[in-house]
């Protein structure tokens, strides 16, 4: 349903997981047209979007929990 509403990813971050690293992936992200970034340990770029992303999840969970109570 995600991508049905909102589209393909234009960037995936992964942590050099062999799933994403597969000659096969690379190839589907190839054709998809979703670049695929490799992040590094302790990268303040990538640690930074993944403090967003959990913030923003965190927000929005409080949210739907906050609307049943």
């Amino acid at each position: 349903m995600v991508f049905k509403h909102h589209g393909m990813p234009l960037d995936i971050v992964s942590d050099r997981d062999p799933r994403f690293t597969a000659r096969f992936w690379q190839e589907v992200f190839t054709l998809l047209g979703t670049q695929l970034s490799m992040s590094t340990a302790d990268h303040p770029h990538t640690d930074g979007q993944t403090e967003r992303v959990n913030r923003v999840l965190g927000d929005l969970l409080k949210s739907y929990a906050h609307s049943f109570q």
